[in-house]
């Protein structure tokens, strides 16, 4: 269930044309999930994504308007990496080469029972870390959630400057590798004008201070990097 805690800082869209007759469905999302969007429709879930973006889609295949595949190529669209799960009572091997194709997370066959579900939750989360797109591992124990600029430590959390978070997006797409300072000050600074490198040191020792100064690593002549899992 460890991995499974991952979720709980994300957003699901459930799109279910009878959302009564999965009303256990609903429940486990809920008590899984930080928030759960509910959507009958392909319109519905396409005006709430709008609305509210949600980190991952669970949608039925059979919807009222359109079919979910088309719904998950229309969300996908929006954002080319977003986790998708399809639930169906079809097995039609058609079905299933589309949900490949689009490379779906998972694609479960109804009725919906707990293994099944806990299953598909656990690749879900390994998904979400192996992306890296939502949620990314670093040394020392830290994750950093990109859609809530936080870094995050056996419930210890630490939020980040508007500075502080373009400094760790530009470090964490790259972890263990080193990124230079002039890419570095270049997307930290919004104005040229106010970017320098002794801003830079002060602003990785302000960072250092709060998640430890072994996560952030210094080169001289070759910039910073973040040390990654594994490596602490």
């Amino acid at each position: 269930m460890k991995a499974l805690s991952l979720l709980r800082k994300l957003r699901i869209l459930y799109v279910e044309q009878n959302p009564l007759a999965e009303q256990k469905v609903c429940d486990w999302l809920q008590s899984l999930f930080a928030e759960t969007l509910v959507a009958t429709s392909t319109e519905e879930a396409i005006a709430m994504a709008t609305a509210k973006p949600a980190q991952v889609l669970m949608t039925a295949l059979e919807l009222p308007d359109r079919r979910g595949l088309e719904l998950a190529v229309a969300l996908r669209k929006r954002d080319q990496r977003l986790p998708v799960l399809f639930t169906s009572t079809s097995t039609a091997p058609d079905d299933l080469l589309a949900a490949i194709r689009l490379q779906a997370v998972d694609y479960l066959i109804k009725p919906i029972d707990w293994p099944q579900f806990k299953a598909a939750l656990g690749r879900l989360a390994d998904h979400v870390v192996d992306e890296g797109n939502i949620v990314v591992r670093l040394g020392c124990g830290w994750l950093y959630w990109t859609h809530e600029a936080m870094l995050e430590r056996e419930g210890q959390v630490q939020t980040l400057t508007p500075r502080e978070r373009r400094l760790i997006d530009v470090l964490a797409t790259r972890p263990g590798r080193w990124v230079n300072t002039e890419r570095l000050l270049c997307a930290v600074y919004e104005n040229p004008d106010h970017a320098s490198e002794a801003g830079l040191k002060n602003l990785v020792m302000r960072l250092r201070r709060k998640i430890g100064q072994e996560v952030i690593v210094s080169g001289y002549g070759t910039g910073y990097r973040l040390l990654p899992p594994g490596d602490d």
